[in-house]
């Protein structure tokens, strides 16, 4: 599991940042500052499973390869579907915390827990 945490501000250089797992148990975790402007989106690669990037206000986080993905402390939290064909399933694995998987379709995409 790798943590970025957006506490303190941006942990990482202006160039952005990839997070490349190795298959397996991949989990990208990352922590926003709580504030009003604590928003995050997740959009999953269209194409390649397991692939996409979380934009929050300021900064852009890329990944590949990773098995899920966790958001935690951002006032707003948005998921964008990889295509019109997927078939989304939410449930709550734990109280307050809502996850989004792909039922069925392709590609299929980290699950997301907020």
């Amino acid at each position: 599991m790798l943590t970025l945490d957006l506490v303190n501000g941006n942990p990482f250089a202006n160039a952005g940042f990839v997070f490349r797992g190795q298959g397996g148990n991949d989990q990208l975790k990352v922590l926003g500052r709580g504030t009003i402007r604590g928003n995050a989106m997740y959009t999953p690669n269209r194409t390649t499973s397991n692939w996409g990037s979380i934009r929050t206000v300021t900064r852009e986080m890329n990944f590949e390869d990773v098995e899920s993905v966790r958001l935690e402390n951002f006032t707003n939290a948005s998921f964008i579907a990889p295509s019109d064909a997927t078939t989304l399933s939410l449930d709550m694995p734990e109280t307050g915390v809502g996850r989004v998987t792909n039922a069925a379709g392709t590609p299929q995409f980290a699950p997301v827990t907020v």
